[in-house]
């Protein structure tokens, strides 16, 4: 029985080299928080290699917060946002797209009125008639 434990032990071992670890250097890959303390203030998040949010919701309900990530092209991208009632989605960033702006000239005003509707032939006709 012992030679079976040992045996055991020996090759969960050895089977265990070659496992992935799950942290780098005893760092975790991923961290994730949450706090819920009283009088109705809350904060959650997490943080991982290339991504990461943090949130805050007031006991009014309205949220402060942040996320990041790495894009494909390898830039950051950072967004700040606010939501509540009464001021709506607040939002910055980074990445968001930029609107294209145009050229506008102050309207022109001659002060002509327009020309009265002219009647056609069939309504003449119709109110003579």
């Amino acid at each position: 029985m012992k030679l079976l434990v040992v045996l055991s032990l020996a090759w969960c071992y050895s089977a265990a080299q070659y496992v992935m670890p799950l942290s780098y250097m005893g760092y975790p890959l991923v961290q994730q928080y949450s706090s819920r303390p009283m009088y109705g203030y809350s904060t959650f998040g997490y943080h991982g290699i290339n991504q990461n949010r943090h949130e805050f919701r007031r006991p009014d309900g309205s949220v402060v917060g942040h996320y990041s990530y790495i894009q494909p092209d390898g830039k950051p991208a950072v967004t700040f946002y606010e939501a509540g009632a009464g001021q709506g989605y607040r939002v910055r960033s980074n990445v968001l797209p930029v609107a294209e702006t145009a050229e506008l000239s102050a309207p022109v005003n001659n002060l002509v009125a327009p020309e009265p509707v002219q009647e056609t032939p069939e309504v003449l006709q119709a109110r003579a008639e």
